[in-house]
């Protein structure tokens, strides 16, 4: 066998040329296949390649690197996650997520870490309470705006408490934080005040299963809404008990989120920018939610709103929902209407006609979203009705901005099918109004079924379109997210 010297003595005897052939630099690579290099290593590997030179660090850095990147540790490996603290806490090498998620409670396994929404978003679970604040201290970093701090267990001490209010106040860098709370938390008991440094612009509190902390208002929640009151805009309390601390919202206020109580009326007296309202009705005094509502609407400043949510947790009589129904169809500016639990009306053959009359005095709503059962919902009020041969007007026209009509409750699914009368007068509906999309809610419609199935199937939870199903028009592209969970059917394929 001829050694390398040889063979290379033995091709210039022949008169062969010589090709020199060098080593490619990994520099020349793009940077798709670097990020691909870069996904076999591990998280440790990863961040120490992120200094090799900027470029590295830039890819390093990529979301679609970190977006599935978990993990999970026990007991016996707090060693391995704290060398995971110390890697993620970096500034350069890691993804630079924006949104922190920090949850403490009787979790298996005890300790993990995940990305999430493309590696936007850190969630961090544990049992730990020590765990849980080496996380708020080392992990809600400067690039943070948004925390989200959820109590599933009352794991914390006193002293444990006050640390975690420190370490969240001294996040100046968040723009919107949320608590939630279990029962009987020590986070709420403590003794702390706020202090004045931050822009936080939105917050939200909330408890597990409606957990009552004995009428006594939150102390650490009181001082920051007293901190932050001039510059909140979006603000969300929850708990029934702790509706006083809406006295020390601004009057600047942008969108809100309460109960219905007699004490929010002195509120929304004073809430002149209000432009978003999210209403939800007491536990135990559905009689006197409705008389409070029916003040709130009365209120002057109400008409100025563009979005308005009222949720009921049970039912109104038929009265009383058309009397409810009329107040809100005098909130002109409205764009966003959702209406749930006080909707009885619009099912009742005789008054629902007139119960949608009242409210489609609405001229300028974009989406009506009402939780009556799809096949109940007076669709021939909309029709030109045939009175002794001859056509007349409907009894109620859609306003010409109405994009969306949504049928039917998300959190109740619907059995009861919609015949083919109900149908046919969608069909006429939809014809008459172009720009209308239809969600239905529940198993209420049948459509022919594919993929060799024989007859008819049921759908849960469709969208239907006045376009073919594959093509997306303006309405389509602009609408929620959570358009992508339901059945795209053209109007005429049903």
């Amino acid at each position: 066998m001829l050694t390398r010297r040889q063979a290379k003595l033995r091709r210039v005897a022949l008169g062969e040329q010589l090709v020199e052939v060098s080593a490619t630099s990994i520099d020349a690579l793009s940077d798709l296949s670097l990020e691909l290099v870069f996904s076999f290593l591990d998280t440790s590997d990863l961040v120490q390649a992120s200094q090799v030179c900027s470029r590295w660090r830039d890819l390093c850095s990529s979301r679609r690197l970190w977006s599935s990147r978990t993990f999970e540790h026990h007991d016996s490996a707090q060693k391995e996650f704290l060398g995971v603290v110390r890697l993620l806490r970096r500034t350069h090498g890691v993804v630079p997520y924006t949104k922190v998620t920090l949850s403490i409670g009787y979790t298996w396994p005890p300790v993990s870490i995940s990305f999430e929404d493309n590696a936007e978003t850190l969630k961090i679970g544990t049992s730990s309470s020590l765990m849980h604040l080496l996380c708020l201290r080392n992990l809600v970093k400067d690039n943070v705006k948004v925390l989200r701090v959820i109590e599933n267990a009352d794991l914390l001490t006193v002293a444990e408490a006050l640390v975690v209010w420190e370490a969240i106040a001294s996040k100046t860098s968040l723009t919107a934080l949320h608590i939630t709370m279990c029962r009987n938390s020590i986070l709420h008991g403590v003794t702390f005040d706020w202090p004045k440094r931050g822009s936080l612009h939105e917050f939200s509190f909330s408890v597990f299963n409606d957990a009552r902390f004995g009428g006594r208002l939150c102390r650490p929640i009181r001082s920051l809404l007293s901190v932050h009151r001039h510059q909140l805009t979006r603000v969300d309390i929850s708990p029934q008990d702790q509706q006083g601390l809406l006295n020390f919202v601004p009057r600047h206020l942008y969108t809100l989120s309460a109960v219905v109580l007699p004490s929010l009326i002195r509120v929304l007296k004073s809430a002149w920018g209000l432009r978003h309202l999210f209403l939800d009705s007491q536990y135990d005094n559905l009689n006197k939610s409705l008389e409070v509502l029916k003040q709130l609407l009365s209120l002057r400043l109400i008409r100025s709103l563009y979005q308005l949510d009222v949720t009921f947790k049970s039912g109104c009589s038929t009265a009383e929902s058309l009397a409810l129904l009329s107040l809100v169809g005098r909130l002109e500016s409205l764009q966003w209407l959702q209406l749930r639990g006080v909707c009885c009306a619009l099912s009742d053959p005789e008054c629902g006609p007139t119960a949608l009359k009242d409210l489609l005095t609405l001229r300028h709503v974009k989406t009506l979203s009402v939780d009556v059962e799809p096949s109940t919902f007076p669709l021939h009020a909309l029709l030109p009705r045939t009175t002794g041969g001859v056509n007349s007007e409907p009894l109620v026209r859609l306003p010409a901005t109405l994009k969306l009509l949504s049928l039917g409750d998300p959190a109740a699914v619907s059995e009861r099918p919609c015949d083919s009368k109900w149908v046919q007068q969608l069909r006429s509906v939809m014809d008459d109004y172009q720009p209308l999309h239809v969600r239905v809610h529940g198993s209420c419609l049948e459509v022919q079924g594919s993929g060799g199935a024989a007859g008819k199937v049921r759908v849960k939870n469709a969208l239907i379109v006045p376009h073919s199903a594959d093509h997306y028009c303006e309405e389509c592209r602009v609408g929620p997210a959570t358009w992508l969970d339901y059945r795209r059917i053209y109007i005429r394929e049903l």
